[in-house]
């Protein structure tokens, strides 16, 4: 398995994204899944605890394909009332290895 470095396929732009939606009844999540499902642009998305329901981790050519994606997409999702963004400046660690220390004990 090779893994591919995002800025050198045109993904320069990396950020995270913490989506709440609206709190009356859960007839909006399995439509939110399903539409990130659909969505490329998302790698991972993690249901959260706490003030956030779902933090998406998202690549993007650029401001305006994220732009794009935020007001064409997410926005129209039926059932998002919040979302708010944060761009990765540098990356400092990127790992897919797992912590194995646990299994010295087994």
């Amino acid at each position: 398995m090779a893994l591919l470095d995002p800025a050198k396929i045109g993904l320069g732009l990396q950020a995270y994204v913490r989506v709440v939606l609206e709190k009356r009844g859960n007839t909006h999540v399995q439509s939110f899944i399903d539409a990130v499902q659909r969505w490329p642009e998302v790698i991972n998305c993690f249901a959260m605890t706490g003030e956030m329901d779902y933090l998406l981790q998202v690549y993007f050519e650029d401001l305006e394909h994220f732009s794009r994606f935020v007001m064409d997409e997410l926005l129209q999702q039926q059932g998002v009332e919040d979302v708010k963004s944060s761009f990765v400046l540098k990356e400092i660690k990127r790992t897919t290895s797992l912590p194995l220390s646990q299994l010295r004990s087994l």
